[in-house]
């Protein structure tokens, strides 16, 4: 059969072009739940300081997050496909024909799982692809988490953390899963100490006696400083309410949300007793980062 000619500049182009797209729909992505989220914590109850939105706006978030994600899977295995063509596609016309008939039916498979909203009733659409790439690991259920941990924040846990402490926020997740927090709510706990100490166990605050993971004040030191005596320290802290609020303990606050960023300010209130003060909610930010961080890492155990 006679072989499939390609103009290299025209089907380079398009790939640039697919790229183009994808970027402006993770901006469109982020602004809009930037913008969902401001107006939520407009919302605040006086007395739990918590949105009373948040649900709605949790859900809300997700979909979006969901969408736009699925538009991204499907873009990427066009921009495969396409590389492929520019690298060293050599076919006949049948075989060729019958690729792009798979891959289009792909895409209108997804566009009506879209249209119908029966996407968002399973979280791993997202993750799988025609090629059937690697699945995602149960534990890892915040799909906001993940999304804004890749785009946006990774690379703020990797400036931000030293290289020498990564085996040290390793023994603290560790720690908190084998208690049996979830990668969610642990996530946003390892997230809150890379933005308190950078994980020195000893870091003190020139201007306070805040010291340690927590920069716990004197009156609630652990008696212990080591990094196992500071953890059973927070331990013991998580499941009270240092803060008060009216709460039973911080972890029956945490168990209320399900993503990062909720687990994250459940923390930040009810145990540090910062609110939602943080510059930017870097915390969040943090979290949603070491989230991804873990998840990767997940992937690269599990392949």
């Amino acid at each position: 059969m006679q072989k499939l000619e390609l103009n290299g500049q025209e089907v380079l182009a398009l790939s640039m072009d697919i790229e183009n797209i994808k970027s402006q729909l993770e901006s469109i992505s982020k602004l809009l739940n930037t913008n969902i989220t401001y107006c939520s914590n407009n919302l605040v109850d006086s007395e739990s300081g918590e949105s009373v939105l948040s649900t709605k706006v949790e859900k809300l978030k997700e979909k979006n997050s969901l969408c736009i994600n699925s538009l991204l899977t499907n873009l990427s295995t066009i921009s495969t496909f396409v590389d492929s063509q520019v690298k060293e596609y050599s076919a006949s016309t049948e075989d060729a024909e019958n690729a792009v008939n798979s891959l289009i039916n792909l895409i209108n498979e997804k566009i009506d799982l879209v249209t119908s909203g029966s996407i968002y009733e399973s979280s791993n659409n997202i993750f799988n692809t025609s090629q059937d790439i690697l699945a995602k690991p149960e534990e890892f259920t915040d799909q906001i988490g993940l999304s804004a941990g890749k785009v946006n924040y990774e690379a703020l846990v990797l400036k931000m953390l030293p290289e020498d402490k990564f085996a040290v926020m390793d023994q603290v997740h560790d720690y908190l899963r084998e208690k049996g927090l979830t990668e969610e709510q642990t996530a946003a706990i390892c997230g809150y100490f890379i933005y308190t100490c950078g994980y020195d166990i000893n870091a003190q605050n020139p201007d306070s006696s805040a010291k340690g993971l927590c920069q716990w004040l004197e009156p609630v030191w652990p008696t212990d400083w080591s990094l196992e005596g500071q953890l059973d320290h927070l331990w013991e802290g998580l499941q009270g309410a240092p803060c008060g609020g009216g709460i039973t303990s911080v972890l029956d606050e945490m168990n209320k949300t399900t993503t990062v960023e909720g687990a994250e300010m459940k923390f930040a209130i009810y145990h540090q007793g910062s609110g939602v003060a943080l510059p930017d909610n870097i915390a969040a930010n943090l979290g949603e980062g070491v989230y991804y961080y873990y998840y990767t890492k997940s992937l690269e155990a599990n392949s």
